[in-house]
């Protein structure tokens, strides 16, 4: 097995959550070659959110100990060389439907909210955790004139923030509410009190969780690029929870392999799963791999190619051995 890396920055428009600034973000493409053939996969930590950096992942892969993430991003690598193997694409020509995300209430500007609503969003997620009275001014406007339904997500921030962000949150808008996502540290028992409010979803604080025991949630955040989503889209349907499949705002790379793998998962009637939130790709600067999706207001689809597509990027890529 040989393992080639390209590192890239991806520059935020803007803050990409509460616990992040708008500083270029790092991360390296993978080029696997194994008895499979050749495939390809992303690499993308948050350390903000609690994984190792880049470095430390880099490490791992090159002394054969591979951490979660890397391994996550081998698995896929592979996966990607056996279907180019066969000249066969992942995923499906169909397409996905996605929310609208806000990272920056000050920039969404009544242009965007009209375009929004032509172009046939029924849902916006709105990043939480940064100003009470921007996020809620915001919501409010919106609720005003349009029929968006929104997701709140405040990557478990601060437990102060929210009590806040509760007091001042009008009554008269839970009913538009499709989720809270990480509103605070899980603890069942806070949890279970919001949740009389608000339906809560899981991302970040499943690592807190027995699972177990009886939760505190009633949807489950699922990363394919990042996690094993098919087990855990499987714990989730007997704990009767829905889930619904994201991006971590990662490389174009990512999102593909998280789309393919959504595709699969929505062949199986066993899962309840929610609208879609892979439409990030704009939360960064214009680049070339992000140009290859299709995309018509909330739907998108897969790149053309073999594999997750790519083709002639990944031969313009420049590569060296790890």
């Amino acid at each position: 097995m040989k393992i080639s890396i390209s590192p890239y920055q991806l520059q935020p428009r803007s803050a990409l959550n509460s616990k992040t600034d708008s500083k270029s973000r790092e991360g390296v493409l993978l080029q696997l070659e194994s008895d499979h053939g050749i495939g390809y996969a992303d690499l993308f930590p948050w350390p903000e959110l609690g994984d190792e950096p880049l470095s430390v992942h880099l490490e791992s892969l090159r002394t054969s100990r591979p951490t979660a993430l890397a391994a996550r991003s081998l698995l896929l690598a592979n996966r990607d060389a056996q279907a180019r193997s066969r000249n066969a694409r992942l995923g499906s020509k169909t397409w996905i439907k996605n929310n609208a995300l806000v990272t920056d209430p000050l920039r969404v500007s009544d242009d965007d909210l009209r375009r929004w609503d032509i172009e046939g969003f029924s849902m916006i997620k709105v990043k939480c955790g940064a100003d009470v009275a921007a996020e809620i001014g915001l919501i409010q406007k919106i609720a005003s004139k349009f029929s968006f339904r929104f997701r709140l997500d405040f990557n478990s921030g601060s437990v102060d923030f929210l009590e806040r962000f509760l007091a001042a949150f009008p009554e008269s808008l839970d009913e538009r509410i499709d989720y809270a996502e990480d509103p605070c540290p899980y603890q069942k028992d806070r949890w279970s009190e919001l949740r009389k409010r608000w339906p809560l979803a899981l991302d970040h604080e499943l690592s807190k969780v027995n699972r177990d025991e009886e939760l505190a949630a009633d949807v489950l955040i699922l990363k394919p690029a990042r996690q094993n989503v098919e087990e855990l889209a499987e714990w989730a349907a007997r704990r009767g929870m829905a889930v619904t499949l994201t991006s971590s705002m990662d490389h174009p790379v990512g999102v593909a392999h998280g789309m393919a793998i959504a595709h699969e998962l929505q062949k199986d009637s066993r899962f309840k799963i929610l609208e879609s939130g892979f439409l990030t790709l704009d939360c960064y600067a214009e680049e070339s791999f992000a140009a290859r999706f299709p995309v018509e207001g909330p739907w998108m689809a897969m790149p053309e190619g073999h594999g997750i597509g790519f083709d002639e990027l990944f031969r313009e890529v420049p590569w060296r051995t790890l």
